[in-house]
């Protein structure tokens, strides 16, 4: 699996992220550390933002049109409630950024070229 890399830090705006590819920020009072990168597992499920309910992963990935054999390749970032992130497909509804949050964590991956065509920028920025 590729590195994800993470920065905390009090004061940001969403403006200091717009065209940042494959990052996104989250609400950290919303969660609830530690926080791990695994690989995809079977079973596992969330909430995306916008999404009315909670889905699979699994589905994510095939509406996106990922092969199976690179879906294990893409870091899903848990804290201790579950999924909170699949890099460059979704984050959770429940640690998004609201306009009464304070402090931010910033999560960004480098991805290999072979998986940019399935992948997209930050969900809170094509709300912006």
């Amino acid at each position: 699996m590729t590195a994800c890399e993470l920065t905390i830090r009090e004061g940001w705006t969403r403006d200091l992220f717009r065209n940042a590819p494959l990052t996104e920020i989250f609400n950290a009072a919303a969660l609830e550390l530690p926080l791990t990168i695994v690989p995809w597992r079977d079973g596992d499920s969330m909430q995306p933002l916008g999404a009315p309910g909670t889905r699979k992963l699994k589905a994510l990935f095939r509406d996106r049109g990922i092969p199976v054999p690179l879906r294990r390749q893409i870091p899903v970032v848990h804290d201790t409630q579950g999924p909170i992130w699949v890099a460059g497909i979704s984050m959770a509804a429940r640690v998004r950024v609201q306009n009464d949050s304070r402090k931010l964590i910033r999560l960004s991956w480098e991805a290999p070229a072979s998986m940019l065509p399935y992948l997209s920028v930050g969900a809170q920025e094509k709300a912006l």
